[in-house]
């Protein structure tokens, strides 16, 4: 039997500190995305030259302490200005060379590649030119990050959608730079849903580029349920408040999913590829139940033309946890050909051995499934090859 191609699905970098400010465009120098320190010694990252609500008092640890021990974690979290950033930028988190030795001592083919800063500051940057300055330099940069290893190390863009018209033109950029996917911004920043029909043109232009968006979890001080603690809506301070954050945060994706069904995008866009990654995958089967359920209640006003299911089964993807025990009954219910993984090297709730953890997930299920969970979907919709 041929070795089954291993791919994470949901891997990241640690983007250089001083990255914007040394590339931004001269008119932005002054308000490029940067990380200072406060006072106090802590780090902020400052955003259009406020500190940011959410992403301040030396959290930035947390980007990188995968593996941790519970003593590490604490210090990590717990004791402000721990570790700064850059001292915690992991050798395979910054440098294209290391990953890849990263890769071959986990028996991992191949992975794509989020950001670790930019998940953290587009609800927090009003300004749509700004914005898209903010994404060209990233861009630019994953791009000759991964250039060297381009068959296994596969960059996703991430994109401004604060102006559709700039959201479009960085996506045709971005795929000029030969990046394979969109990382979408899981709260919407301009208060428009994505169900709308004004976010139409960027969804044309993914599904003309083959390009598949990816709703990765991101950091939003307006988390869903932020208001009940509000004095520290920023997720830092006991650790009630924390582990909500982390739970909640989670609810941005769903919203986000949730009204391209209701704006029947996928009707109008039968071709996109849009999945939901870092929100673990058992969930999922009880919402598609749950909107098929409320579909046929209200179908007489709905605008869709299926039940929410189908279209999932037609178009979506989903990215479980290698240590989800939910993995094989999700395979049964929505699909093995639907699911795929990610490690979250190099952040904190990342999985230390991510591929013996996968491989323990779907071992119950046919070899078949196994391999279309630990690589084949995801190489299939990110065109990943490599050998």
């Amino acid at each position: 039997m041929n070795k089954s191609i291993v791919v994470d699905a949901d891997g990241h970098i640690m983007e250089p500190s001083d990255l914007w400010e040394k590339n931004i465009e001269a008119r932005f120098k002054d308000r490029a995305l940067r990380i200072r320190k406060d006072d106090n010694g802590l780090e902020y990252m400052e955003i259009d030259g406020k500190k940011s609500k959410i992403m301040n008092e030396g959290v930035f640890g947390g980007y990188s302490g995968f593996g941790a021990s519970l003593e590490d974690r604490e210090n990590i979290w717990l004791k402000s200005g721990g570790i700064d950033y850059e001292d915690a930028r992991f050798p395979a988190a910054k440098d294209p060379d290391e990953r890849i030795k990263w890769l071959d001592d986990n028996q991992i083919d191949a992975t794509v590649i989020y950001p670790s800063m930019g998940i953290s500051w587009q609800t927090e940057c009003q300004d749509p030119q700004l914005s898209a300055a903010y994404c060209r330099v990233y861009n630019d940069w994953l791009s000759n990050f991964c250039s060297r290893h381009r068959n296994r190390l596969i960059p996703v863009a991430q994109v401004p959608l604060i102006d559709i018209n700039e959201g479009v033109k960085e996506i045709k950029r971005a795929a000029k730079l030969d990046m394979k996917g969109v990382y979408v911004f899981a709260p919407t920043v301009n208060g428009i849903r994505y169900g709308d029909p004004y976010y139409d043109p960027f969804w044309a232009e993914a599904e003309d580029l083959e390009m598949p968006i990816a709703i990765h979890v991101s950091h939003n001080p307006e988390f869903v349920g932020h208001h009940l603690y509000s004095k520290e809506n920023s997720g830092r301070g006991p650790g009630e408040i924390r582990w909500f954050h982390a739970m909640m945060i989670n609810g941005d994706c769903v919203l986000a999913f949730t009204s391209l069904f209701a704006g029947a995008v996928f009707d109008r866009f039968p071709n996109l590829k849009v999945g939901v990654v870092e929100t673990g995958c058992g969930w999922i089967a009880h919402w598609l139940d749950f909107m098929d359920s409320k579909f046929e209640m209200l179908r007489f006003e709905m605008k869709i033309k299926h039940r929410p299911s189908e279209y999932f089964k037609r178009q979506c993807f989903i990215s479980g946890e290698p240590d989800e025990t939910t993995i094989p009954a999700m395979a049964g219910l929505i699909g093995a050909d639907k699911l795929v993984w990610g490690s979250d090297y190099p952040h904190t709730e990342g999985h230390p051995n991510p591929v013996e953890e996968i491989k323990c997930a779907v071992a119950p299920l046919p070899a078949l499934d196994q391999a279309l969970i630990l690589g084949e979907n995801a190489a299939r919709l990110y065109d990943i090859n490599p050998c």
